[in-house]
């Protein structure tokens, strides 16, 4: 199962840390002209995301299908990696909105789909470059009817949405195994996971992939992640710094425990550092390889 870490402009170079980085980069998480050639090291994998769950929280901000696909193309800017395209789809985020709203959302999602896959077959793109069919729904009835329509259309990958702002584990499960009982587990990515019982669910159902922003925004948060076991401490910070995180003050660190990552196996103790955007990204390339690490060790 293979692992894909959200990146923004303002988030470290993971690929300089790890060999086997594999990238999520929306195309509204950078700059219009931004090209993958300003990374310092080309990620391993990448997946170019449509933006569309941006898109659905500012409906203003949307852009066409095809303005999307234009955007994918020039952050790829030619350059040979094993990537994903993903289509623009239209997340189904608030619960409250009529059955009809619903139905189509879910309808453009499809045709969007199938308006990438027709783009993608027209510019005669290598095979380093995959598309992925984007299934969004708000129940088991209308995620499956999604599912087989992106099915017919036919892709390689098929992404799960609409899972965001879901916080019972019980129906994400739910949602998983519906979509599996239709299409192969091992051409299946799960977007937005950071749980490690939901990851480990995803291992053993045989989940090609899932990506996860947890290092980045744990790390703005100050929270600092360890690995074997897994835990999460808090920033104890300086006086006269609004204490942030959601950690009492037993549970704060004022100095790293023992580490062997990227940044911390120097003596880099800027971890706990607060104030300075270096301490930020710091303590987000520790929680990476410490989350990382979890993700596939300890179950």
């Amino acid at each position: 199962m293979k692992f894909y870490v959200s990146w923004s402009r303002c988030d470290p170079f993971y690929s300089v840390y790890d060999d086997n980085a594999s990238i999520l980069i929306s195309i509204n998480s950078v700059y219009k002209n931004w090209k993958l050639s300003r990374f310092p090291k080309i990620p391993k994998h990448l997946l170019i995301d449509s933006g569309g769950f941006r898109f659905a929280l500012y409906p203003h901000e949307r852009i066409r299908p095809k303005d999307v696909f234009t955007r994918q193309i020039s952050i790829l800017g030619g350059l040979e990696v094993d990537t994903i395209f993903c289509p623009l789809d239209y997340p189904i985020l608030d619960p409250t909105i009529s059955s009809n709203e619903k139905d189509r959302r879910i309808t453009e999602t499809i045709a969007n789909a199938y308006e990438l896959k027709n783009l993608v077959v027209k510019n005669n793109f290598s095979e380093s470059i995959q598309i992925m069919g984007i299934i969004q729904g708000y129940d088991s009835e209308s995620i499956l009817h999604c599912a087989q329509e992106i099915k017919q259309i036919g892709f390689s990958i098929y992404g799960i949405g609409s899972l965001a702002k879901i916080w019972n584990q019980t129906i994400i499960k739910e949602r998983i195994k519906s979509i599996c009982s239709i299409i192969n587990p091992k051409k299946i990515h799960v977007f937005g996971i950071s749980s490690l019982p939901l990851v480990k669910f995803m291992k053993n159902k045989g989940i090609a992939s899932f990506d996860s922003a947890r290092p980045a925004i744990s790390a703005l948060n100050n929270i600092v992640i360890y690995s074997r076991p897994f835990r999460r401490f808090g920033i104890l910070e300086p006086n006269g710094v609004p204490i942030r995180g959601p950690f009492p003050i037993e549970r704060r660190l004022s100095n790293p425990l023992p580490c062997t990552c990227p940044v911390c196996k120097y003596g880099n103790s800027t971890i706990l550092g607060v104030g300075k955007r270096e301490y930020i990204r710091n303590r987000t390339v520790h929680n990476y390889y410490h989350l990382k690490r979890a993700f596939f060790e300890e179950h």
